[in-house]
């Protein structure tokens, strides 16, 4: 079974998109499945390793803020599940980007891809992010029944259309009021005399500006352990139309950029950066203001990822628990059962208790 839309590119290795990807890619039926390699490298980014995700993306952060003691505390149980063999997971169905989006047609799909894994890595944990209560009930309950049990992965946040707000109504029936915050940013972006374009494709040089501006925020500004994208991927995933760019410029000059997937009428923001001109301006909030333009303007759901939770809410962002669903090698009855009590007591987990957290 094939996807119902395009978007996918079969590819034998994304180590030319993605330079601390950290993983062998092979194709389970019409799914990826991402292996790590072994060692882990040290720098291998968390997106095909949940390993790296929960603990050393986590570990970062709290040291980032000021809170050492966390850290050591994270590092430590990170080592002990280290030993239970988490950082030998295999991830499934997980493009180079840190949400997928999944459709309708991907519980089969999905789940098959989970039967052949299960005979080619009996030995591995195999795990499939990104997915959440409110779109995904159905793929969650499948994989439940095939052993997995859900482990809360982060909060994401989500911009709905005005029409589908309207449509569920509010107390008095009528169009929900954007939020101020949102529309201060729409008019700075009016305001600010930048264009909003959308080339289809891009040059060398161009991707190079591209990634240099993605860099910018995501690895100097964050973590080295974000995808680690070459000009080659933005080359690829733009002029093979996998992705849109979108771009914000002054008078033929190119100031920031994001990329935007779309699966159906869902889309999310796999990348975005600026330059200094376009900071000084109000970088992330023009930014921010014309994706929200061409996205939830246009009759779509965005999904806008995590972090920058504060920022996102006074927006109008919905926050939504997002899991990976993880199951233990089938052969081991001592990692089933460590993995089953940990999911009980991470099932009370709820939003607000992350967002009081910082997310």
């Amino acid at each position: 079974m094939k996807r119902e839309e395009p978007g996918q590119l079969c590819r034998s290795s994304w180590d030319d998109w993605v330079r601390n990807a950290g993983v062998e890619l092979a194709w389970l039926g019409d799914q990826p499945a991402c292996i790590p390699r072994q060692p882990l490298p040290p720098g291998a980014s968390y997106l095909f390793s949940p390993f790296r995700g929960w603990f050393d993306y986590l570990s970062h952060e709290l040291r980032q803020a000021d809170q050492g003691l966390s850290a050591v505390l994270v590092d430590w149980i990170g080592r002990f599940c280290g030993l239970l063999g988490l950082r030998e997971t295999v991830v499934l169905g997980a493009g180079p980007v840190s949400t997928n989006l999944y459709g309708p047609s991907d519980k089969d799909l999905l789940l098959e891809s989970v039967r052949l894994a299960s005979d080619r890595y009996p030995k591995h944990f195999l795990a499939i992010r990104n997915l959440t209560l409110q779109h995904h009930a159905e793929i969650i309950d499948g994989l439940v029944l095939q052993g997995f049990v859900a482990l809360p992965a982060r909060v994401i946040y989500e911009f709905e259309p005005p029409a589908q707000k309207s449509s569920r109504g509010g107390l008095d029936g009528g169009v929900e009021r954007m939020p101020s915050h949102l529309s201060r940013d729409l008019k700075l972006l009016t305001k600010s005399g930048l264009l909003v374009t959308r080339p289809v494709t891009v040059d060398i040089h161009q991707a190079e500006r591209l990634r240099a501006w993605y860099e910018r925020i995501y690895l100097q500004k964050h973590s080295q352990l974000n995808a680690q994208y070459t000009a080659e991927f933005f080359l690829g995933v733009i002029n093979q139309g996998l992705m849109e760019l979108m771009v914000l410029e002054k008078q033929g000059e190119w100031l920031g950029f994001a990329l935007i997937s779309r699966r159906g009428n869902v889309a999310s923001v796999p990348a975005l950066g600026y330059g200094e001109l376009c900071e000084s301006l109000g970088g992330y909030r023009l930014i921010f203001a014309a994706i929200y333009g061409q996205t939830v303007g246009q009759g779509a759901l965005l999904n806008y990822s995590s972090g920058a939770g504060d920022f996102k809410r006074k927006r109008g962002g919905q926050p939504h628990l997002e899991y990976t669903l993880l199951r233990a090698p089938a052969a081991s009855k001592y990692r089933r059962g460590l993995l089953g009590w940990l999911a009980d007591r991470l099932s009370r987990v709820r939003v607000d208790d992350l967002i009081r957290r910082g997310a």
